[in-house]
């Protein structure tokens, strides 16, 4: 049996990159694993490069959709993965050779969950941060604890996610990671961390993060909080106040980026038009978020955040 399935969607990225990100996979220390490529939209370059590596080497699996979203691209690596835990590469980043053996022997020796090893995210420039102070240890799953990642770095039990039919929310360009591994929670007991990194985040001015903000992002972040709402409505460790109190928190996160790139006035009307109606008919609170995000904006660009 397939112990690990990475899943990997390709789309838009530099060759220099890609091979990076695949060859991280061919040193890796732990062998029992399949990776699924996802060619979403990709290039030609970004297809034969794809298929060198499914011919060099038969772990390797090649999937093709002419739909560029990487929520769609991630479902159909989900709807093929045989392995009993499923783990998640973005094309652009890279694993440190001992990663797979790192994230099996934490699902494996704690008979957990989810188990997340550490991240490192590295600039261009040479310029590098590690993301998380994790200590090696095992606690109880709790939707409060989540750290405010991606499931990038994680590995999860892949028949929790089959039996329960858990999906990436496909046309949600943002937070697409956090609903989904906080819908994946509701179904845990028990997460182990390691203090290892294992997961090369690169920062780059083409990746999504790092592209211009528009208030079409920032209600893209209001629709996943939205679906949050719903997700966190489900369990009884979150009260009403804490369920909007999250809602606010991540309509401000879009709205913090949307600012950073330069605002219209159409678009913060836009912008305040779907929130009122879709997540608070208060034009108080929607005033109260925004100008709450425009302090955190001057204050992370101060601080350089």
């Amino acid at each position: 049996m397939t112990k690990i399935s990475v899943i990997i969607p390709i789309h838009r990225v530099e060759v220099s990159y890609l091979n990076q990100c695949l060859s991280s996979l061919c040193k890796q220390t732990f062998t029992e694993f399949e990776a699924i490529l996802i060619l979403n939209g990709s290039t030609n370059v970004e297809i034969e490069t794809a298929k060198k590596f499914c011919t060099n080497d038969s772990r390797f699996k090649f999937f093709e959709t002419d739909i560029t979203d990487v929520s769609t691209a991630r479902n159909i690596g989900l709807g093929h993965a045989l392995g009993k835990y499923v783990t998640f590469l973005d094309c652009d980043d890279w694993f440190s050779e001992n990663a797979l053996q790192i994230l099996f022997d934490l699902m494996e020796n704690n008979q957990v969950e989810i188990g997340i090893a550490n991240t490192k995210k590295f600039w261009c420039d040479g310029k590098d941060k590690i993301m998380f102070d994790f200590y090696n240890h095992v606690e109880t799953a709790l939707l409060k604890r989540i750290p405010n990642v991606g499931v990038c770095g994680f590995v999860l039990r892949n028949e929790i996610i089959q039996k329960n039919q858990i999906r990436f929310h496909e046309g949600l360009k943002l937070s697409e990671d956090r609903v989904f591994f906080f819908e994946y929670y509701l179904y845990c007991k028990k997460i182990a961390f390691s203090k290892e990194i294992i997961y090369f985040y690169r920062q780059h001015n083409s990746s999504v993060c790092n592209s211009k903000q528009t208030h079409e992002h920032a209600i893209q972040q209001i629709k996943a909080a939205k679906i949050l709402h719903n997700i966190l409505a489900k369990t009884s460790e979150f009260s009403r106040k804490d369920i909007h109190h999250h809602d606010r928190i991540l309509t401000r996160m879009g709205m913090v980026a949307y600012i950073n790139s330069g605002t219209t006035p159409n678009g913060i009307l836009q912008l305040r038009d779907y929130f009122l109606n879709n997540i608070c008919n208060s034009k108080f609170i929607f005033y109260y978020c925004w100008y709450r995000a425009r302090i955190s904006a001057i204050i992370g660009n101060i601080l350089h955040l």
